[in-house]
């Protein structure tokens, strides 16, 4: 019933989203994630549960405080619209008939986790040019454990080795995937910082906090999608996202904008391998 898979995970990403905003505002100023409870930014009064909603709050206070008459970001309800569809598309997605119904539902849970941490790597990235350790290296951990105890997160490496331990072979593959990940972003960054280091030496001027064209924050993040995905995911996810990044860039240097930190275009990658990972592989197949 992919509908109504759709609409319970919408519902329900709804939610974890509205928990999200709470992360990307409090995570980098290193606050507590659950309290005080969600209070108004401007004035700082403790917010109602009405208003609290996902969706419908914003919407039924008209994007203003109720305290304070302040303007609410539509952020807000963008980051919850945004992990509901997400959720609801991973619904549909993983319920496919070659995994059984236990199978289905351990990737679900996990695909669920992974999606809600790219969110709040966006979000966090884009305002304050850091990834968290919290959401990277503690995601390389919770993959890696997943990887483990849900070998099917690893199908593919486990059809090379049948007749070995599935969760060791799992296991593995997430720490190779990891390694590769974080191997290819840092051989990357030390690249391209010894290409351009005349043009990094002008950025400095204005933002001497930039030191290479990547930093350790995207290398950690790499290591997190190597050990969810594999090595081959890790390389596809790089370089997916080194495509998305250049083509905004292009925009950007067309319009003379800013180019936005490389956290949010390495999460669209992972996405992208995430809905359309089978496809993916054909292709590489094809080429390789």
């Amino acid at each position: 019933m992919p509908l109504l898979h759709f609409l319970s995970l919408f519902a329900l990403g709804a939610c974890v989203g509205s928990f999200l905003n709470v992360v990307i505002y409090r995570l980098p100023l290193r606050q507590s994630l659950l309290t005080p409870p969600s209070f108004c930014p401007r004035c700082g009064q403790a917010l109602r549960a009405r208003d609290n909603l996902p969706l419908i709050g914003w919407l039924w206070l008209r994007g203003r405080g109720r305290c304070c008459g302040a303007p609410i970001s539509a952020r807000y309800p963008a980051v919850e619209l945004l992990t509901a569809l997400l959720w609801g598309a991973t619904a549909v997605a993983c319920a496919a008939p070659r995994y059984g119904v236990a199978t289905d539902a351990g990737l679900l849970t996990a695909h669920l986790v992974f999606i809600a941490a790219l969110v709040a790597v966006v979000f966090i990235d884009a305002d304050w040019q850091i990834i968290p350790d919290a959401l990277s290296l503690g995601g390389l951990g919770a993959a890696l454990a997943a990887s483990a105890a849900l070998p099917v997160l690893h199908a593919e490496a486990l059809t090379g080795y049948p007749a070995v331990n599935a969760r060791l072979v799992a296991f593995l593959a997430a720490v190779g995937g990891a390694a590769v990940g974080a191997a290819a972003a840092y051989g990357v960054s030390l690249l391209g910082t010894f290409l351009y280091r005349r043009q990094l030496r002008e950025i400095r001027r204005d933002h001497p906090e930039i030191d290479s064209v990547l930093g350790l924050g995207d290398v950690k993040l790499m290591a997190f999608f190597g050990a969810f995905f594999g090595a081959t995911g890790a390389l596809s996810i790089f370089v997916l996202g080194t495509f998305y990044g250049a083509l905004f860039g292009l925009i950007q240097r067309w319009r003379g904008g800013v180019v936005i930190p490389f956290g949010p275009f390495l999460a669209a990658g992972a996405l992208t391998w995430l809905f359309f990972a089978a496809p993916l592989r054909d292709f590489i197949r094809v080429l390789f």
